[in-house]
């Protein structure tokens, strides 16, 4: 093989690792919401999803990462007894995952309690990657990512 065909198929690999390696978060705040404001959350609807997505350790996660940003999680079975100064600084949680050919998403929808407008989305994809269970892990680091920055 020569130089040239050496160099064609080290481009050609760089290209599709670089491809299968598709990461990418964000984070979107509503232009009203305060979210300095929040001091309790809670989750609404635990692990729905479409597709096969093992979200098992996502929960766990988001409660760690809230409560270390200052955030209480309060149980959803408390919630309708909870003071109305409490509820005012509530978020309610909701967590959706799919997987296809092109990769994992993971979506974290932030809800104000009392208003039930959308206070913020994280969102975290990752491409085609080596596992499925690869492609989960990366697309709920990253939408963890996104919302570490948020809160």
């Amino acid at each position: 093989m020569t130089m040239r065909g050496i160099a064609l198929v080290i481009v050609c690999l760089s290209a599709m690792c670089l491809s299968a390696c598709d990461t990418m978060g964000r984070a979107t705040i509503s232009a009203s919401a305060d979210i300095s404001k929040y001091g309790y959350a809670t989750f609404t609807d635990v692990m729905t999803h479409a597709g096969t997505v093992p979200l098992a350790d996502i929960e766990s996660r988001i409660c760690e990462e809230l409560t270390v940003a200052g955030l209480q999680m309060v149980d959803g079975g408390q919630v309708g007894s909870l003071p109305d100064e409490v509820k005012l600084r509530l978020l309610d949680i909701r967590v959706s995952g799919s997987q296809g050919v092109d990769g994992a998403v993971i979506v974290i929808v932030f809800t104000d309690h009392t208003t039930g407008k959308t206070a913020a989305i994280c969102r975290g994809t990752h491409g085609k990657d080596w596992t499925k269970q690869r492609e989960v892990q990366a697309a709920m680091n990253n939408a963890l990512s996104q919302m570490r920055k948020l809160f």
